[in-house]
Protein backbone atom coordinates (compact mmCIF):
# COMPACT_ATOMS: atom_id res chain seq x y z
CA UNK A 1 0.00 0.00 0.00
CA UNK A 2 3.23 2.52 0.90
CA UNK A 3 4.46 2.17 -2.58
CA UNK A 4 1.00 2.55 -4.33
CA UNK A 5 0.51 5.93 -2.09
CA UNK A 6 3.97 6.80 -3.52
CA UNK A 7 3.00 6.64 -6.98
CA UNK A 8 -0.39 8.60 -6.76
CA UNK A 9 1.98 11.66 -5.45
CA UNK A 10 4.64 11.44 -8.49
CA UNK A 11 4.07 14.38 -11.01
CA UNK A 12 2.33 13.29 -13.76
CA UNK A 13 5.89 14.13 -16.16
CA UNK A 14 7.43 11.14 -13.86
CA UNK A 15 4.66 8.37 -14.94
CA UNK A 16 4.21 9.40 -18.22
CA UNK A 17 7.68 11.31 -19.19
CA UNK A 18 7.75 12.77 -22.97
CA UNK A 19 9.12 10.20 -25.54
CA UNK A 20 12.75 10.68 -26.04
CA UNK A 21 11.91 9.97 -30.35
CA UNK A 22 9.72 10.04 -32.17
CA UNK A 23 9.02 8.05 -35.81
CA UNK A 24 10.85 10.60 -37.83
CA UNK A 25 14.13 10.48 -35.40
CA UNK A 26 13.90 6.38 -35.84
CA UNK A 27 13.69 7.30 -40.39
CA UNK A 28 16.74 9.90 -39.87
CA UNK A 29 18.37 7.37 -37.81
CA UNK A 30 17.86 4.73 -41.02
CA UNK A 31 15.03 3.17 -39.78
CA UNK A 32 13.29 1.52 -42.66
CA UNK A 33 9.80 3.07 -43.04
CA UNK A 34 7.51 0.22 -42.09
CA UNK A 35 6.27 -1.85 -38.90
CA UNK A 36 9.80 -1.77 -37.69
CA UNK A 37 9.36 2.04 -36.61
CA UNK A 38 6.13 1.30 -34.75
CA UNK A 39 8.08 -1.77 -32.60
CA UNK A 40 10.77 0.39 -32.17
CA UNK A 41 9.51 2.84 -30.43
CA UNK A 42 7.15 0.59 -28.14
CA UNK A 43 10.65 -1.30 -27.16
CA UNK A 44 12.07 2.39 -26.69
CA UNK A 45 8.71 3.36 -24.45
CA UNK A 46 9.17 0.54 -22.34
CA UNK A 47 13.24 0.70 -21.34
CA UNK A 48 11.88 4.61 -20.50
CA UNK A 49 9.42 3.88 -18.23
CA UNK A 50 11.32 0.68 -16.85
CA UNK A 51 14.18 3.76 -16.19
CA UNK A 52 16.66 2.02 -18.27
CA UNK A 53 16.90 4.69 -20.88
CA UNK A 54 16.32 8.43 -19.39
CA UNK A 55 17.56 10.78 -22.44
CA UNK A 56 17.33 10.90 -26.26
CA UNK A 57 21.05 10.11 -26.47
CA UNK A 58 20.73 6.69 -24.77
CA UNK A 59 17.61 6.19 -26.83
CA UNK A 60 19.59 7.36 -30.16
CA UNK A 61 22.89 4.56 -28.94
CA UNK A 62 19.84 1.96 -28.49
CA UNK A 63 18.48 2.48 -32.01
CA UNK A 64 22.12 2.45 -33.65
CA UNK A 65 22.87 -0.78 -31.82
CA UNK A 66 19.73 -2.38 -32.69
CA UNK A 67 21.06 -1.44 -36.54
CA UNK A 68 24.42 -2.71 -36.19
CA UNK A 69 23.16 -6.27 -34.66
CA UNK A 70 20.41 -5.89 -37.62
Amino acid sequence: ADWVSSQVVRPAADLDPPALLGGNDLLALGVVAGPAVGSLLKRLRGLQLDGEISDRDAAIRHIEAWRAAD
